[in-house]
């Protein structure tokens, strides 16, 4: 399935929301009735170094590929 959304608002956790190639690996767990555990990794990196607004590793050159960012986010949401 693909769904088509402005690039500000579909995924808040990227590097960038437009030029970057993002992989999102995640696993939930219920542990009770209202608890759920959560991790997130996202691994990506920006596409294209040479655009004006790009966003690359500090200490990079435009142009110059840019290196895989990996990313970790733990969750514990809880509801009564």
């Amino acid at each position: 399935m693909v769904i088509a959304g402005l690039a500000s608002f579909t995924e808040s956790e990227q590097r960038a929301p437009t030029n970057v190639l993002e992989n999102r690996f995640y696993v939930a767990w219920k542990m009770h009735p209202n608890t759920v555990a959560s991790y997130n990794l996202w691994v990506g990196r920006t596409l294209n170094t040479n655009l004006q607004h790009a966003i690359p590793v500090p200490g990079s050159t435009a142009g110059q590929d840019d290196p895989y960012l990996k990313r970790m986010q733990f969750d514990v949401l809880y509801w009564f």
